[in-house]
């Protein structure tokens, strides 16, 4: 009998110490988002930086853009958040977006500069090809995201 009772409180001991135990790691997901807080700070260290433009239209389209891109990187992080991308599409979504916002960041830069100083064949070659860097990670990134829809 005494043999039975051991049997029994220690199992009870046993699974209420592992209920606990996952409970608590949990939790500690949960409180450190250690499932998603690396790829959501890496995707938010990607940033335009501010430009003030005379050109009433490229003042337009840059603050248009910045509203675009920072919800293009919100989407991404929900959709990630939402478990609807694997962990290595996450991942090259990510360094496509960052790429994709470095060369905007560029392209803004090189209109600004070709603004103050009119037109140098060095400037629109350097518009042109970030352009094309542009459109080279906009399509990647845009596959990426929405490849599961």
């Amino acid at each position: 009998m005494k043999i039975i009772t051991f049997i029994i409180i220690s199992f009870f001991i046993f699974l209420s110490t592992t209920i606990t135990a996952e409970a608590s790691e949990w939790y500690i997901e949960w409180l450190l988002q250690i499932n998603s807080w690396v790829e959501a700070f890496d995707i938010e260290l990607a940033n335009i930086d501010t430009y003030y433009f005379e050109n009433e239209s490229l003042r337009n389209t840059y603050l248009e853009f910045t509203k675009v891109a920072s919800l293009l990187k919100n989407e991404i992080i929900r959709k990630y958040e939402n478990d609807e991308f694997e962990y290595y599409q996450t991942k090259w979504i990510i360094k496509n977006y960052k790429k994709f916002i470095y060369y905007s960041d560029q392209i803004f830069y090189f209109l600004k500069l070709r603004e103050k100083w009119y037109r140098w064949k060095e400037i629109d070659n350097a518009v042109l090809e970030s352009y094309q860097n542009i459109r080279v990670y906009y399509k990647r990134l845009k596959r990426l995201v929405y490849k599961n829809d």
